[in-house]
């Protein structure tokens, strides 16, 4: 069977079904890593040479309607939406009638932004920044931006235009070498929300823990370094940031790292009253 008729076998299966036929492909762990160089050195990386190439072909496949969104390249026929996402934009839409920016950070190729297009029809307009790696984001501008959808390769091109509204921060903090001063930084913008989600944490970890997340080759052969971050240091650095936190719990699963039990989980963070 090639490769494109799996694909589209994959888009034909409703998601539940997809789900339940993709359970034992599951993620695997390795470690822990004392530094990120060592997981590094231990693994392949997110420069793998064909993900980007699939990253595009599963984003073409989306903007062109042929699926209705995609995560990790892997294509999905039925629209679904993130219930936090929409429950922000929501909120804030009624703030911000003329209009609203979201600064997604590690966004891909628009994954989110196109997924939850057919949700949003009924908000004011939204400008979607994305901040990524360069060669992703010279991609985005060369084949999917457009006048609500923008593509930078620094944080401060996506700033340019003025704050944003929503810090969007979607399973990537786990992927950064040094993801707390990033953190620290985006933390300081003037927000009036940051939602952090399908982000693993384990309650028995004091501090943060180095692994290396091996990707089922059914979806693309790689493997790259990971955190899985202490939910007590998380939750102090938000506590002096004048911010309230709300966790959520999401559908990424359970796992187990070097005997850590650990799942994912999403964060919803307000500034307090009068900050």
């Amino acid at each position: 069977m090639t490769a494109a008729l799996k694909h589209l076998l994959r888009a034909a299966l409703p998601a539940s079904l997809h789900a339940a036929l993709t359970r034992h492909r599951r993620l695997r762990f390795t470690g822990p890593y004392r530094t990120w160089s060592d997981a590094r050195a231990a693994s392949t990386g997110y420069d793998a040479p064909d993900i980007l190439a699939r990253m595009t072909a599963a984003t073409r496949a989306v903007a062109a309607g042929r699926a209705a969104y995609e995560r990790d390249t892997v294509l999905f026929p039925e629209p679904a939406a993130d219930p936090l996402l929409l429950a922000e934009l929501t909120a804030l839409a009624s703030l911000r009638p003329a209009g609203l920016r979201v600064l997604d950070f590690g966004g891909a190729l628009g994954s989110t932004c196109f997924q939850h297009r057919p949700f949003l029809q009924s908000l004011p307009p939204i400008a979607w920044h994305i901040v990524e790696q360069p060669e992703i984001a010279a991609r985005g501008r060369a084949k999917f931006s457009g006048p609500h959808l923008t593509f930078h390769d620094s944080l401060e091109s996506a700033l340019a235009p003025g704050p944003p509204d929503l810090v969007l921060i979607s399973s990537v903090l786990q992927y950064l070498p040094d993801p707390w001063p990033l953190l620290a930084r985006l933390a300081e913008l003037p927000a009036r929300a940051w939602l952090i989600t399908r982000t693993p944490f384990a309650d028995t970890l004091r501090s943060d823990q180095i692994v290396v997340q091996h990707v089922p080759a059914t979806i693309y052969a790689a493997s790259y370094p990971a955190w899985i971050f202490s939910p007590a240091y998380f939750i102090a650095f938000w506590g002096a940031r004048s911010v309230t936190l709300t966790w959520h719990p999401c559908t990424d699963g359970h796992f187990t790292a070097a005997d850590v039990p650990f799942d994912y989980r999403s964060a919803v963070l307000h500034p307090l009253p009068g900050k």
